[in-house]
């Protein structure tokens, strides 16, 4: 039956490209006897740049590895050994046309559809034509711990207006009508995970399952050396500087990560290197083997130097966060990480890019005048020994209204494009005005079924909102200003500051003031103990 069944929600683009091939992987082998083949799309900004620069797909061949490309009809295939791929779409007009059965997506792409795109509603459940259509039944949210903080919260409202617009486009034809969505999150770094959970899909009815021993393979052993080191005669820059050139100098196939917290720290490190390179003898073979990685490239650079470094062209990539997940890196032999990250949950990412396939050594270089870096130099051998005991516990905003009344806004816009796209501007205008319209009505009661508010409470939500039309001269422009203010379109943010008040209150007002923030600000009662033990000093 045509129609989506499931979304694969990846919280970066760069994940959900290294998550197709391994998708793809698994497609080629079940689809290899099967007459009705399971297909599956990759649907954001990321792909479609690549076809434009002609950057290589992030998908290899299954039986020679060679990079696949997409022929003048669409379809996938190696130019190798000629092996094509229908069952895979990547361009966006082809999967519009051939919906298929699984569909990896990010988030911001699908708040973007449901905000601003009723053409692309099929992919929730728009139907084309009075055929029988499958209906969305699971959403898997891959590296579950990356959807906390701003963007776990504004993730977790997006989740319900998914699931409130696949249940407005439910009709006769559709297969599992009425059906609820079934979630599910992968991780191997959260701390809490039935508590996550359950504040991020808003449900008691939480299942865990976790890995046992029978889920891995002991046949095969690979070994991970841990090195924590604490430079004191040498500056940091000098001491890893030195060592990845020595790395250079012995051995060319030798490949190495570097992951460096800041930008300027990755500029620095780069430069010091090659400074020191260009006195060697063999300066221009070693100047080639090493580069850097970060967010200042464009996507097509990032492309370039990633399969450069697969390729062994380039054997020293000096990176920030952006190798932390999500590219495919088959084998590292050495990680270097220039001082600790900010988080340990991001720790334990970074050094499980070494060591997947073959042996690796992890060198920890630590700055011993850093708090952060001595409190992992002190306590190294428990850190290797067992580290899940120092797993974080997720920061969940369960009851930031500012997150509440963006998601408000956002569904008045999801029901304006399922219930009347061609007028479009104007039913979120009226709707938001209080018209008694008859199609307003109905986008009002949307809302309100999908947060649960009353009519009182919905028009309380309004009132700002309405300040902000009254600047505006066309529907148009106050839609767009509103989608600019409260930022519809960035899940990452909420806004710059959050303004709060504290007063001198005495232990019984204190109570009730901290109830009211907590409401409002989505603070916690430690962040306002926090916050009055700072006006007191």
């Amino acid at each position: 039956i045509k129609g989506i069944k499931v979304f694969l929600m990846y919280p970066t683009k760069a994940l959900a490209n290294d998550q197709l091939q391994r998708i793809l992987e698994i497609l080629y082998y079940i689809n290899k006897n099967r007459p009705n083949k399971i297909s599956v799309g990759i649907y954001h900004g990321d792909v479609e740049e690549k076809l434009y620069y002609r950057i290589p797909l992030p998908i290899r061949c299954v039986n020679c590895s060679q990079r696949l490309t997409i022929s003048s009809n669409g379809i996938v295939k190696c130019e190798k050994c000629s092996t094509q791929y229908s069952y895979i779409f990547v361009d966006r007009e082809k999967i519009i046309e051939n919906l298929p059965d699984l569909l990896i997506v990010t988030p911001d792409i699908i708040n973007y559809i449901l905000l601003h795109d009723s053409d692309r509603h099929v992919l929730i459940g728009k139907k084309q034509c009075d055929e029988y259509y499958a209906r969305l039944e699971i959403i898997v949210l891959d590296e579950l711990h990356l959807f906390s903080s701003l963007f776990g919260g504004n993730v977790a409202k997006l989740l319900k207006r998914i699931e409130k617009a696949v249940k407005a486009y439910d009709n006769v034809n559709t297969v599992n009508k009425g059906k609820k969505i079934m979630y599910i999150g992968a991780s191997a770094t959260i701390r809490n995970p039935k508590g996550f959970g359950e504040e991020f899909f808003g449900t008691k009815d939480i299942e865990i399952i976790r890995t046992t021993d029978e889920d891995y393979d002991y046949t095969k052993t690979i070994r991970k050396v841990t090195v924590f080191i604490s430079p004191r005669a040498w500056r940091m820059i000098d001491t890893v500087g030195y060592l990845i050139i020595e790395i250079l100098r012995s051995n060319f196939n030798f490949k190495t990560l570097v992951f460096v917290n800041t930008l300027p720290g990755c500029d620095m490190l780069l430069s010091n290197i090659r400074r020191r390179l260009s006195a060697l003898s063999e300066q221009t073979t070693l100047l080639n083997k090493i580069d850097g990685h970060n967010s200042q490239l464009s996507n097509q650079e990032r492309a370039e130097k990633e399969e450069k470094f697969n390729k062994g062209e380039i054997n020293t990539l000096i990176a920030t966060s952006t190798l932390e997940v999500g590219v495919d890196i088959p084998r590292i032999d050495c990680l270097i990480l220039y001082s600790m990250p900010y988080s340990f949950n991001s720790y334990i990412q970074r050094i499980g890019r070494a060591g997947r396939k073959e042996e690796a050594i992890i060198i920890n270089v630590l700055n011993p005048l850093d708090p952060i870096d001595i409190y992992y130099y002190r306590n190294a051998p428990l850190i290797v020994k067992n580290p899940d005991s120092y797993l974080e516990f997720l920061p969940f905003p369960r009851d930031n209204q500012k997150i509440f009344l963006k998601h408000i806004i956002s569904s008045i816009f999801d029901a304006s494009n399922i219930y009347c796209p061609e007028k479009y501007y104007e039913c979120i205008i009226e709707t938001i005005n209080g018209s008694n319209d008859m199609l307003c009505n109905r986008i009002r009661e949307y809302v309100k079924e999908l947060w649960s508010i009353s009519n009182h409470e919905f028009n309380e939500y309004m009132k700002e909102v309405r300040d902000i039309i009254r600047r505006t001269n066309s529907p148009r422009e106050a839609v767009d200003k509103i989608t600019k203010i409260y930022k519809l379109r960035d899940l990452r943010k909420v806004e710059n500051t959050i303004n709060v008040w504290l007063l001198e209150y005495t232990q019984s007002t204190y109570q009730r003031a901290s109830y009211h923030l907590r409401k409002k600000h989505g603070l916690t009662n430690r962040d306002i103990k926090m916050l009055r033990n700072i006006m007191r000093r």
